[in-house]
């Protein structure tokens, strides 16, 4: 087993013992991601904001997710929500390679090294 496959397979046994502990979908989410793919992670996600709907890194993660599959409508509209959670995201996407394609809101500017 691959150690991001071990990764998500710890982390799911975690949601079992620890349901209401917001790392343990967001280890899930970045550990399939890698081990399956972006959609998978996604779908995890999406999953899990109904269970913590005021948490700033699920809607951020499932920004960047979406722009990794190419729906820069929904990546931006969930960038939008996470700063309005917590403004303090904004630095991290200003950085962040998996925001490099959407032209991010509320004044954050994508990368320059963006290529179409």
């Amino acid at each position: 087993m691959e150690k991001w496959e071990l990764m998500a397979e710890l982390a799911k046994r975690l949601i079992e013992f620890e349901p209401d502990n917001l790392h343990w979908p967001i280890s899930l989410a970045y550990a399939t991601r890698r081990a399956v793919s972006v959609e998978a992670a996604k779908e995890i996600l999406l999953n899990a904001e109904s269970k913590f709907p005021k948490e700033a890194i699920i809607k951020y993660n499932l920004a960047c997710y979406f722009c990794q599959t190419g729906d820069i409508d929904h990546a931006n509209n969930y960038l939008k929500k996470a700063f309005r959670i917590d403004s303090t995201w904004r630095r991290s996407a200003l950085a962040d390679e998996d925001l490099e394609r959407a032209p991010l809101a509320f004044g954050v500017k994508a990368t320059s090294h963006y290529k179409q």
